[in-house]
């Protein structure tokens, strides 16, 4: 699903219209912790979904439920099996026992109990009177392999996922995060989903691989977010799209975000650039773009636009000389 948009939107508009505003994992039966909001099966995939959704700002992780994780996979489907401390045999049993405060003798309940239901200390056959007067009761475990009784007892944890096996010490606790959504940015997502969402259905079906929304790796090492990102055969990025949607922004904003774009252009050796534009932008703004080599596009409208942005793509990607375009939808 992390790759279908479509089930993305309709999971999306889901907690939009619903109102919620925290997603926390519950345990169910059968199946384990889930995100019941979030319509997906497995849960590390709902785990990625809304890290991804986190790196957006649309969610803020806070701390949940803890758990015990794998340190090898990092998952936390486990079969525990409990050893002797002394010998780390597996073959211990575990109960309700009395330990005699004048022998100190330790063991069962059934070993001290008598045919007519009172007590009896077989080490040194006293009669038990009651509960902190000459005796006291507490869970213990004892190995049959060499008799050995303690209260406590050595875990061995079994992944179901690798198969490693891991002692107390080795596994990690984590916590299970629980999610404050942002109403605005979720909105803003759903918006953008339902603009650029035919785009990329339609490069697909005309064979242009894309991405949205994309995290991308830039020269530098900076990881950079981008509304969308074309590939090349070879599976490398050839193209970059960003879109300036409010109009309500003070101009020194808009100078903000578009210096921001022209950086974060110059961290990748790429094709194509493109900025599209809701709102008309100042002339000496295009010009700054045209010297960076950014292709500008104005529209009006942005369901009625995306036919019009696909085909400058499709012509860019049939047209391997760079150049500049500036294009103005009236």
């Amino acid at each position: 699903m992390l790759n279908n948009k479509r089930h993305i939107l309709e999971t999306l508009k889901g907690i939009k219209k619903n109102s919620i505003t925290r997603l926390q994992p519950s345990f169910v039966l059968g199946k384990g912790f889930h995100y019941k909001e979030i319509a997906i099966e497995k849960f590390e995939e709902q785990v990625k979904f809304l890290e991804n959704l986190e790196k957006m700002g649309i969610v803020q992780a806070k701390e949940g439920m803890p758990i015990l994780r794998c340190n090898f996979c990092n998952n936390f489907n486990f079969s525990v099996r409990f050893n002797c401390v002394y010998c780390n045999s597996s073959d211990i049993i575990s109960g309700v026992a009395i330990e005699h405060d004048i022998c100190h003798n330790v063991d069962f309940e059934d070993k001290f109990l008598k045919s007519d239901g009172s007590l009896k200390c077989e080490k040194c056959s006293t009669d038990l009177d009651a509960v902190g007067v000459d005796y006291a009761k507490m869970n213990i475990f004892k190995c049959k392999a060499c008799n050995g009784i303690s209260s406590k007892v050595e875990q061995q944890y079994t992944c179901f996922t690798c198969g490693k096996t891991l002692m107390n010490a080795d596994v990690l606790i984590s916590n299970l995060a629980d999610y404050l959504v942002s109403p605005l940015a979720l909105s803003s997502y759903i918006d953008e989903l339902e603009y650029i969402n035919p785009i990329v259905e339609e490069l697909d079906r005309i064979g242009i691989k894309s991405v949205f929304p994309a995290v991308e790796t830039g020269i530098s090492g900076t990881h950079h977010s981008i509304d969308l990102i074309a590939y090349d055969n070879y599976d490398k990025p050839i193209l970059i799209l960003e879109t300036l949607e409010s109009i309500n922004d003070t101009i020194d904003n808009v100078e903000n975000l578009i210096l921001s774009f022209i950086g974060k252009c110059s961290d990748f050796k790429i094709s194509f650039k493109i900025l599209i534009s809701l709102f008309e932008l100042p002339q000496y703004l295009t010009n700054l773009l045209e010297i960076n080599n950014i292709i500008y596009m104005e529209i009006h409208n942005r369901e009625e636009s995306s036919l019009d942005i696909v085909q400058m793509i499709a012509e860019l990607f049939n047209n391997t000389s760079e150049g500049t375009i500036i294009r103005d939808e009236k």
